[in-house]
């Protein structure tokens, strides 16, 4: 099984591609995140991406109330 599939999955799920997630942790590039996600992560580290992908997921959600 591949290291941090939840993360993976998360992202999937929400509507994201990784490089997105990598810009809104401010990594360098997609691939800074490709090679962290290579070894388990600590829950600490996890937390902070998923508070992550939930702010990126409020933060589409107001874009589309302003489009209406």
């Amino acid at each position: 099984m591949k290291a941090n599939k939840d993360i993976r999955d998360m992202v999937e799920e929400k509507g994201f591609c990784l490089w997105e997630l990598a810009e809104a942790l401010k990594l360098s590039s997609d691939s800074a995140l490709s090679r962290k996600l290579r070894r388990e992560l600590s829950n600490e580290e996890k937390q902070l991406i998923f508070k992550t992908l939930d702010r990126m997921v409020e933060q589409r959600s107001n874009k589309e109330l302003k489009k209406k």
